[in-house]
């Protein structure tokens, strides 16, 4: 049997190699709620970097 012989092997259909399966693994499993951020840690980052004054961060207001 020659590689001409043989049907092809079925791919996705955009032509990419994906891994199948669940994404369980895509996050890493941390003891803390995803995607929860300690307040201190924005308001440090806020502060250190000038991204955005405290009072707006109290109202909701982006």
């Amino acid at each position: 049997m020659t590689s001409t012989d043989r049907s092809p092997e079925p791919t996705p259909a955009k032509g990419d190699r994906l891994p199948m399966g669940a994404p369980a693994l895509m996050m890493s499993p941390q003891a803390v709620s995803p995607g929860l951020v300690r307040a201190e840690l924005v308001h440090e980052r806020d502060a250190k970097y000038f991204l955005r004054e405290p009072e707006k961060l109290k109202g909701g207001d982006s």
